[in-house]
């Protein structure tokens, strides 16, 4: 007789510290930690397997030698490819971040332009490569460029902020527009931008009040350049970036405004 069968138990840490502020390469750098943890894991049944055989060279040929690797090569059954089996699971797991990563880097125009037109107030940008132009002209539908002159966007007076979605930081009923940290010095609220930029503070009524009628969905039209490397592929073999259109994307963000949680946004793709 043989002792019951015990199930291989494989601790796996997969604890991924990611900052999910920073959109940038995160899905390949969740991937890549992900690789590092499961590299112990790769050929582990095969690797079994040789040990279990070396150990059972003493007895080779008899039916104690045979029961015993039919049973060990049953319980091993379950580790081939392990793996890469978690690996596929993880990848397919990510698959919505790295679409949250598509999407940050089409609406800040890399490797393209993107056309942004906010609503309803009608305010309308041309983003590249992180940077939001303003357009003193016409701008072209088919590949966004400004008929006239092309000025970088900057901020007069405080409506200006209802435009930066993705720079605050929340404390007190109060946001801190222009800077995604803040500070309490002296019972004070200090919000300062670390680069320098213009920061400002105000509560969050005011907030919803100065912005309600300015910018509360935005349509974004992303224009790939096929001759930068860095340009997002459409169509793009991430389920979830539903644009079909060679080269070009377009989609609405609305966002609504949480007092717990900030901005929420929602993602709807016109697609053709």
């Amino acid at each position: 007789m043989f002792p019951n069968e015990i199930p291989y138990v494989i601790p796996v840490n997969l604890d991924v510290e990611i900052d999910f502020d920073d959109l940038h390469n995160l899905g390949q750098r969740i991937t890549d930690r992900v690789n590092r943890e499961l590299a112990p894991l790769q050929n582990l049944g095969a690797r079994i397997a040789a040990s279990v055989d070396q150990d059972l060279e003493p007895i080779r040929n008899g039916k104690l030698d045979r029961d015993i690797r039919m049973n060990v090569n049953r319980q091993l059954a379950g580790l081939e490819n392990l793996g890469q089996q978690i690996e596929q699971n993880v990848y397919q797991s990510l698959e919505p971040v790295r679409a949250r990563e598509i999407v940050a880097r089409m609406k800040e125009g890399r490797g393209g332009t993107t056309i942004a037109v906010n609503s309803p107030g009608g305010k309308t940008f041309i983003v590249r490569d992180g940077t939001m132009f303003e357009c003193q002209g016409s701008i072209s539908s088919e590949n966004g460029e400004c008929s006239g002159t092309l000025t970088p966007f900057k901020i007069n007076k405080n409506e200006d902020y209802c435009y930066l979605k993705n720079n605050y930081a929340i404390i007190n009923n109060q946001i801190c527009l222009g800077s995604s940290s803040i500070s309490i010095i002296n019972n004070h609220i200090e919000c300062v931008s670390s680069t320098g930029t213009p920061a400002l503070l105000i509560s969050l009524s005011e907030y919803e009040k100065m912005c309600q009628e300015l910018s509360q969905t935005v349509e974004y039209k992303y224009i790939a350049n096929i001759n930068d490397p860095l340009h997002v592929e459409i169509p793009n073999k991430n389920r979830h970036i539903k644009c079909n259109q060679p080269n070009i994307c377009m989609f609405t963000e609305s966002f609504s405004f949480r007092r717990t949680n900030g901005f929420t946004s929602n993602i709807i793709y016109n697609c053709d």
